[in-house]
């Protein structure tokens, strides 16, 4: 199974790693606009949940089954989210497409969060069990899975569960991605708890790591906000291009992008200039910041596609000459070789209608 948000792509480390930027679902005849990159969950974070994966991963080798596992957590072990990555691992594999369409063992991982939930446990293991049970359950493909994924994105009862919230937020974005409708009776519920998750509350502590935390929580909000076709998701995302995270912004422009909407195009000329820097851009090593660039170049360049092909009617000198400097890149054979691809598709014989 094709996976809409994550794919196999080099890591800061140079070996293949899953990461969330993929462009690789783009819609084919469901009704859904092109798939746009996910510029960050802030990438150093991604690194951390691979790492983690990479670490744990060998449990998912060593001949347990989703029952076994299961029941392990049932029991409330200390090392309970190792089992629940290692059910991550499990149903993202090739192999686990029958995993991700079982009844009961969706109903019981379903049960396990809500009692999590309930509990409301603060300590450090507990917070980790509840992010990794939302990250398994955001790889099945049935229904009853997204409602209690909506009450972890909604609960924040310390500033610990943040990281509970980005991890409901990331399921949540991969489930809506994979399905050309979600059920009627969250429709609703869905969009406000998106529009929810990208204002910052009056009371956020001031903090680095809260702040960061918050951030990456933002940013992965608007990212899901970005799947939506609902004029508010849009008008919400108009606004995040003010935000002062950088990564808030840069989601925010890929997902009016991928709906045609010209007010990502200042974001956009931002991405592709690459000189803005966040709080962890700064505190990275060189080779992570390449990655990094690599990353927002790649969600620009293909946002610019999908603008051009809405026939957005832009000052597109700018972009262009952005683009052309890109596909000189003295530096980076990647950046160079996409940057000459979008060329190829924006300088093509000019679309039906379109005046510069």
């Amino acid at each position: 199974m094709d996976d809409p948000l994550f794919e196999k792509r080099a890591g800061p480390d140079g070996d293949a790693e899953d990461a969330s930027d993929s462009s690789s679902a783009d819609a084919a005849g469901d009704g859904r606009a092109p798939w746009v990159p996910l510029v960050l969950m802030p990438f150093l974070m991604v690194t951390a949940f691979v790492l983690v994966i990479m670490l744990f991963g060998w449990l998912g080798l060593s001949g347990d089954d989703p029952e076994e596992l299961v029941a392990r957590l049932q029991r409330a072990d200390r090392t309970g989210f190792r089992d629940a990555v290692t059910l991550v691992q499990m149903l993202r594999e090739p192999a686990g497409q029958h995993l991700r369409r079982d009844e009961q063992l969706a109903r019981a991982l379903v049960r396990l969060l809500q009692d999590e939930l309930a509990a409301g446990r603060m300590e450090d293991d507990r917070i980790q069990l509840r992010s990794f049970l939302c990250r398994a359950l955001g790889e099945f493909e049935r229904d009853e899975v997204l409602s209690p994924l909506l009450d972890a994105a909604e609960t924040e009862r310390d500033a610990r569960e943040i990281d509970v919230r980005r991890s409901a937020l990331e399921a949540i974005a991969q489930f809506v991605a994979a399905r050309p409708s979600v059920p009627s009776t969250v429709d609703d519920r869905l969009l406000h708890t998106l529009l929810a998750a990208t204002r910052r509350p009056a009371s956020d502590q001031a903090d680095e790591a809260s702040e960061a935390a918050r951030d990456a929580q933002l940013a992965t909000a608007a990212f899901a906000l970005g799947i939506l076709d609902r004029p508010e998701a849009h008008d919400r995302l108009v606004v995040l291009l003010e935000d002062r995270s950088v990564d808030v912004r840069y989601n925010a422009a890929a997902g009016l992008a991928r709906w045609g909407r010209e007010e990502a195009a200042p974001v956009l000329l931002e991405m592709l200039d690459g000189q803005t820097a966040s709080p962890q851009d700064v505190r990275a090593t060189a080779r992570q910041r390449v990655w990094r660039r690599q990353i927002v170049t790649r969600s620009a360049l293909r946002s610019l596609e999908l603008l051009w092909a809405a026939d957005a009617r832009l000052e597109w000198d700018p972009l262009l000459a952005a683009v052309r400097r890109l596909a000189r890149d003295p530096h980076d054979l990647n950046i160079r070789n996409q940057a000459r691809r979008t060329l190829q598709a924006l300088e093509a014989p000019q679309r039906a209608g379109f005046n510069d």
